[in-house]
């Protein structure tokens, strides 16, 4: 009588235990919530493709070649990833566009626009980096805004 007991407690025990590690390791898995997607800002009309050519057409585009290693991004991009940006024309960001932003003299910081807003002085951004937990804490004037990333060269 004694081993049956001893056999459903062991029993109640490791269903229970079973129990607390898959709900850790199903949180653990559970992705994050999604970044939304950056806006459409090239028509499939200007995109052009040879044999061996792609050529996009873009106006105002500028180059941004390099990354620094925070990883704030990741795993979009990383320290070593080479960016194509445009200039932004009037209200061309949208909520999910990646931009460029000056922080201060010496600091580009390039982040995602979580939402945009509307205050005394007018519209401004509120960005995140991908991978940071929090939103960035200022708000993004379109004076600060150096361009919009449009595409990522691995």
């Amino acid at each position: 009588m004694q081993t049956t007991t001893a056999l459903w407690a062991a029993t109640i025990i490791l269903v229970f235990t079973l129990g607390i590690l898959t709900t850790i390791t199903y949180q653990q898995l559970t992705p994050r919530e999604l970044p939304p997607a950056p806006g459409d800002h090239i028509s499939e009309d200007n995109i052009y493709q040879t044999n061996n050519t792609i050529i996009i057409k873009i106006d105002q585009p500028f180059y941004l070649s390099k990354y620094t290693p925070t990883h704030s991004m990741l795993p979009l991009i990383e320290e070593g990833h080479n960016g194509i940006m445009i200039k932004p024309q009037g209200q061309d960001i949208q909520v999910g566009d990646i931009i460029s932003y000056k922080y201060d003299e010496n600091t580009t910081i390039v982040h995602r626009v979580i939402s945009i807003k509307k205050d005394k002085k007018g519209y401004y951004f509120i960005t995140k980096g991908d991978n940071n937990p929090q939103q960035d804490p200022f708000k993004i004037r379109m004076e600060n805004i150096q361009g919009i990333l449009i595409g990522i060269i691995y």
